[in-house]
């Protein structure tokens, strides 16, 4: 019978049925390793069989706060379960106190321990990124660089530099998108690899990820270009297919922005300094806060 079943799907239909399954096996563990209101929410949906077209466990959890909510507010309004939008990092320790980290458990062999603060496989960031208004002029191939960030200034909801100048791309109305955001052509599909330097070609990946994420009005819920990294040594190391993950969470978060709207994630927040910021192809800025990650597009 489930061999049928698999026969008769594409390898896409595929995915979400094998993570939807191994979601509901693994549900018993799921809430022994849940922490915050929107894992223990994740946990709430497996036990009711409700995660198809969800990540795993792990993997959800991977994600910043912003886009776990986007996630699962449609599954949660379906199964009529609270959801708790995300809070800042200071508001959430006044509530529940600094967190604990839980002890190893059984469950964890299951579902995966919670990630290393800097994975063996990343390298380390610069401490001193390019100043983007030279990106035009400088650049040879895309990604960030190394150089410093002496001629540009940290203002609200702007970077400037020189003559340059970077605007904050927080999550936008779906009016405010274009025509084409939500189109069946729209689709996140990362290249062959160009060069023999994984670093350059991983830094292509993440900016077509960032101009992806802004097409359809969700700059305030990317990843880090910390996480992208860490998440692509992962796959590498459990030899599992790294685009089409990324393919199938994009098509995901696509069709929910499409139904519903996103809140703004960086209203009333302090932005990252500067010293947490890299440049990514010839008009982009991605800062890394804990938070969030904060991207600026050069405004022309």
């Amino acid at each position: 019978m489930i061999s049928s079943i698999v026969r008769r799907q594409t390898p896409l239909q595929l995915l979400v049925i094998l993570c939807g399954a191994w979601a509901s096996a693994a549900s018993w563990a799921c809430r022994d390793l849940a922490i915050t209101p929107l894992e223990q929410t994740y946990c709430a949906l497996a036990e009711r069989g409700l995660t198809q077209g969800l990540p795993r466990f792990d993997d959800f959890r991977r994600n910043p706060q912003a886009t776990q909510y986007l996630l699962l507010k449609r599954p949660a309004e379906k199964a009529r379960l609270p959801l708790q939008a995300p809070a800042d990092k200071a508001s959430r320790l006044r509530q529940t106190g600094p967190s604990t980290p839980k002890p190893a458990s059984p469950a964890a062999q299951a579902l995966g321990a919670r990630l290393p603060a800097t994975p063996s496989t990343t390298r380390p960031r610069a401490n001193t990124p390019t100043p983007p208004g030279s990106l035009a002029r400088a650049l040879t191939k895309t990604g960030p660089q190394t150089t410093g960030m002496a001629d540009c200034q940290l203002l609200p909801l702007q970077i400037v530099c020189g003559r340059s100048r970077y605007v904050l791309r927080d999550n936008q109305r779906n009016s405010q998108l274009s025509a084409d955001a939500f189109s069946q052509s729209n689709r996140l599909i990362f290249p062959s690899p160009k060069d023999s330097d994984v670093t350059d070609d991983l830094q292509r990946l993440y900016t077509l990820y960032l101009d992806k994420m802004l097409l359809i009005g969700l700059g305030g819920a990317t990843l880090s270009y910390r996480k992208f990294e860490f998440l692509y040594g992962e796959s590498k190391r459990q030899q599992s297919d790294f685009n089409a993950r990324f393919a199938t969470m994009y098509d995901f978060l696509k069709k929910d922005k499409q139904a519903q709207d996103a809140d703004k994630m960086h209203s009333g927040k302090s932005a990252p300094p500067l010293s947490d910021c890299q440049s990514f192809g010839t008009d982009l800025i991605a800062c890394d806060a804990q938070q969030g990650n904060w991207v600026y597009r050069l405004e022309r």
